[in-house]
């Protein structure tokens, strides 16, 4: 099973849907940069790509009415249709905004809890690249992706399964229980890692060892967005909610990213 087809079938589980479904506040980073934002996007239209079971949802509805949320997992789209039924959901692959969004169309287009870390590094070329396309140019791509630099990401690396004790009997019989299934994930998923200079994919304990998620520096992510066509200044917000130069003890890093509004001259 690829990289891909690993973290679809993860976010499709019912205790993956479940988990986020129960988790709906903001991070700090996300309040202050939807604050930031709202005064320039107010009334625009909105793409919520990854949108899980709708946590970023009532605070972009805040901003705009104009409003559209996507994600690739049908049963969290499910869940999206439930909580707020007269707003628009689709299931959707984020690599493929082109065929379904007008070009130069969105004000705002938001990658929110590390979702685009969920592909591999060619796919995630292209769908920045598909959202460099539907945004209008001067509009904003806010994301968040795994930090490279982040001071445990080494121990994420060489992380191997354990049997973690507790106090509570039932709890050590849980993960007692849990832990060959732990190992046979970790010993299949792991051979998938891939280290390059500029970015990793790793088979961390998330989710017990079920997918695999990119981690890129911030330099490097600067660099990335870049060379796609995006502006040269990328803001970067840490876990605390302010804005950061250099980040290692933020897990994920979040992105303000914008369409220049005229075409740099050496982009096709």
């Amino acid at each position: 099973m690829n990289h891909d087809a690993l973290n679809l079938k993860a976010y499709s589980s019912k205790s993956i849907v479940h988990d986020f479904e129960s988790y709906q506040v903001l991070q700090k980073a996300e309040e202050a940069i939807f604050a930031r934002l709202a005064p320039q996007v107010a009334g625009g239209a909105i793409l919520d790509i990854g949108v899980g079971c709708g946590r970023t949802t009532p605070a972009l509805l805040a901003m705009s009415g104009n409003y559209t949320g996507i994600d690739y997992s049908e049963s969290m789209i499910d869940v999206c249709k439930e909580r707020f039924p007269e707003q628009r959901f689709i299931t959707m692959d984020a690599r493929k905004l082109d065929g379904h969004f007008s070009r130069d169309y969105f004000d705002l287009v938001v990658f929110s809890f590390n979702g685009i870390d969920n592909v591999g590094h060619e796919d995630r070329l292209t769908i920045m690249s598909k959202i460099h396309q539907v945004l209008k140019p001067g509009g904003y791509f806010v994301f968040s992706s795994h930090n490279r630099d982040f001071v445990k990401f080494e121990d994420f690396l060489n992380s191997r399964p354990s049997i973690a004790l507790s106090l509570n009997p039932i709890t050590t019989l849980r993960n007692l229980s849990l832990f060959p299934l732990q190992y046979v994930r970790y010993s299949k998923n792991s051979r998938q890692n891939v280290i390059e200079p500029d970015y990793a994919v790793v088979n961390e304990p998330a989710a017990d060892y079920r997918m695999l998620q990119y981690y890129i520096s911030m330099d490097s992510q600067r660099r990335q967005l870049h060379a796609l066509g995006f502006d040269e200044r990328v803001d970067a917000y840490g876990f605390d909610g302010l804005l950061t130069e250099h980040d290692r003890e933020s897990g994920w890093l979040y992105y303000v990213a914008t369409k220049p509004l005229h075409a740099r001259a050496n982009l096709a």
